[in-house]
């Protein structure tokens, strides 16, 4: 660990380099992230379903290594009535104040409708709004970047 003014500069060991993050004494943890996406895997292996505003969201996932049932929100009336969701679907929309407004109108809709809605992982990753992601895509590229 180091310092530069006032900040806290500590080097992570990630793959074959080194990444340094921190600012004004505090340091994200970056490996918090890597491991809410590895759940988030098992979650979709063991046949949760996500939905996700849009295609490049659905893409990120993938860039990610989550595969599995996703589904976009324009696509949810559909699927809800010709596959009849019982599973568990994990919302994540964007972290934004917009994001914010539709996921409260989905979790009403689905929950109306009886279905298990999950907010674990839409809250936990709102957090990295400290480090300038506010959407799923941006998450990809995020962690794809390290």
């Amino acid at each position: 660990m180091f310092y530069y003014f006032n900040m806290v500069i500590e080097p992570l060991k990630y793959g074959a380099g080194f990444l340094f993050i921190g600012y004004m004494g505090r340091y994200e943890k970056v490996e918090e992230l890597i491991s809410l996406v590895e759940k988030l895997r098992m979650d979709v292996d063991e046949g949760a379903v996500i939905l996700v505003e849009g295609e490049r969201d659905r893409h990120a996932l993938s860039m990610l290594g989550v595969s599995g049932k996703v589904i976009l929100l324009r696509e949810l009336r559909k699927t809800i009535f010709t596959q009849h969701i019982n599973k568990r679907v994990i919302l994540l929309l964007d972290f934004d104040s917009e994001g914010e407004r539709m996921t409260k109108r989905v979790v009403r809709e689905l929950t109306s409708q009886g279905i298990n809605v999950d907010l674990f992982y839409y809250r936990r990753l709102s957090a990295a709004r400290r480090l300038g992601i506010n959407t799923v895509e941006e998450l990809g590229r995020y962690l794809k970047n390290i």
